[in-house]
């Protein structure tokens, strides 16, 4: 058998129409049939099995039909608006060393194989394949651009980084048909670095089950803006038609991903708008967590815990509602950026933010010592919320399991009486005396003020955030007051956001019925004017 070259069709298209036998008898009697360009208008075309039809430029199905039971290999684009039937064991081949854009149309290809030397196979749309993409052939991609790539069950791929991957840096994806559970290893990456996602999946499977992913080969759009350890690199994956699905996922990255100490990356993902760290790993060069969402994106970070925490301060709270009232909200008062750092900052105050707090992460074993801070917002019915206004906060570098302490401007601190858990938090409200700690070396007042009714709260009147409350003596909270209200003129109010607003009403007053003096007084007790009340969160 020999090769069957059309020398004429180096300089024009070949015209399919009403030589389909011609050309079927042709693919029969010789293994290798070639053609510089070959356009199917209306003819059929037929590979037998073991032959193999050569097209040295483009191929083009306009309106005809290509049966292939052996192998087509193709140097040029690939277009295909009619119909192509692949037998099984069937080969659609790429060759040569510039790029080829494949569009498959709506038909199933058995074996697509990359043997391109340079350049890439470019997706120009949806492509379904039923047993394997082979890119051993070669040194070159599968960019799928913004379209995806199907893959049934029983569809292997063999991609690494010396041979070829899927390309995924558009909005395609490799999709995977499934019915049962298993493990899929997805063969993505950019254009320079193979960087695979490998996912044991489970579930109860539908009809039309299939699971997808892709990758992008940059640090997430979302990643916490604090962030100084993390990879620039996260992988989409999808599931649909999976009833309780879990994922266990495995992404690969390379060293150039690395921002800050790879040490202190940890495997994050970001779902339904919020960061989640509980089942997150990083080991070498891979960073993997279990997800039971429709959708994750994984990739790595530093660990964030999260803090499920309530309480009351004695200033704002109305025990008419057994809420606090938002005074300071109300008057547009509270400012955008943190008192308490000023590189926190949001972008709108939630709309029944009572003021800013902090919340401490303290030492498993020595509680006293505090290990990092971040700021928050207290909600008038004693939730806590971070800078986005509605999601847990997010303590950078966390422990897994520890003591928090929270604190507010002019309230004195608390801290948690055990440990919380920062990975899965459980609501833990620290208006309930039995969850916040009492310091035994503290005697002049208990940890929180009762609000009454059971309700606890932390006490108002630390004007000068020095971690007490006094009214007489070096330093006290009433000076303060005087201080900012000025010494000359003691009967003066001033407006605005400050620490020696006592009753947090937005005014800062020393003299009168309802000045913050006063409160002051009302916190130590008038009948012990002379006591200094302390915190009892060891601060």
């Amino acid at each position: 058998m020999g090769t069957f070259f059309v020398a004429s069709l180096i300089e024009e298209n070949y015209k399919m129409m009403k030589k389909s036998n011609l050309l079927v008898l042709f693919l029969a009697l010789f293994t290798t049939v070639s053609y510089a360009q070959l356009v199917n208008q209306g003819g059929t075309i037929t590979v037998q099995p073991g032959a193999t039809l050569v097209v040295q430029s483009d191929l083009t199905n306009t309106t005809g039909t290509i049966t292939n039971n052996g192998t087509i290999e193709v140097e040029g684009n690939f277009t295909n608006d009619a119909t192509v039937t692949s037998a099984s064991g069937s080969k659609l081949v790429f060759t040569g060393s510039s790029d080829s854009n494949f569009e498959g149309g709506t038909d199933t290809y058995t074996i697509v194989e990359n043997d391109k030397t340079a350049g890439k196979v470019i997706l120009t749309e949806n492509l379904a394949v039923s047993e394997s993409v082979d890119f051993s052939g070669g040194t070159s991609n599968i960019d799928l651009a913004n379209f995806n790539i199907t893959l049934s069950e029983a569809t292997t791929t063999n991609g690494t980084q010396a041979t070829g991957w899927f390309e995924t840096s558009g909005t395609g994806k490799v999709v995977k048909e499934l019915s049962a559970a298993a493990t899929t290893n997805f063969d993505v990456g950019d254009a320079t670095n193979y960087t695979p996602v490998s996912v044991n999946h489970t579930g109860t499977y539908g009809a039309s089950a299939q699971i997808s992913a892709k990758v992008t080969a940059t640090a997430h759009p979302n990643i916490p803006s604090d962030a100084d350890d993390y990879i620039s690199r996260y992988w989409t994956v999808d599931n649909s038609d999976v009833t309780s699905p879990s994922m266990a996922m495995t992404g690969t990255y390379v060293a150039g991903d690395v921002t800050g100490t790879e040490g202190d990356v940890k495997g994050a993902r970001y779902e339904a708008a919020n960061w989640e760290f509980a089942t997150g790993a990083q080991n070498a060069s891979t960073v993997s967590a279990t997800s039971t969402a429709a959708t994750s994106d994984l990739t790595g970070t530093n660990f964030y815990g999260k803090a499920d925490i309530s309480f009351y301060l004695q200033a704002a709270y109305n025990s008419t509602n057994g809420n606090m009232d938002k005074t300071l909200n109300d008057l547009g008062l509270i400012p955008l950026t943190s008192p308490y750092d000023a590189n926190i900052t949001a972008n709108a105050i939630p709309a029944t933010a009572v003021d800013w707090i902090e919340i401490e992460v303290r030492d498993e074993t020595n509680p006293e010592t505090i290990l990092s801070s971040t700021s928050a917002f207290l909600l008038q019915d004693g939730s806590v919320v971070g800078v986005d206004g509605s999601s847990l906060p997010l303590l950078k570098d966390a422990l897994e399991e520890t003591y928090l302490a929270v604190s507010h401007r002019n309230h004195l601190a608390i801290r948690t009486n055990a440990k919380l858990n920062l990975a899965n938090p459980v609501a833990t409200d620290l208006s309930d005396a039995s969850n916040v700690f009492t310091d035994p070396a503290v005697v002049s007042n208990p940890a929180q003020k009762d609000l009454g009714g059971g309700v606890m709260g932390l006490w108002m009147g630390d004007a000068g955030s020095d971690n007490q409350v006094s009214y007489n003596g070096s330093g006290n909270d009433k000076v303060k007051v005087l201080i900012r209200v000025g010494f000359a003129t003691p009967n003066d109010i001033v407006n605005g956001y400050y620490d020696e607003d006592i009753d947090m009403d937005g005014d800062v007053a020393y003299n009168g019925s309802g000045s913050d003096k006063l409160k002051v007084l009302i916190t130590i007790g008038f009948a012990t004017p002379n006591a200094v009340y302390n915190n009892h969160a060891q601060k």
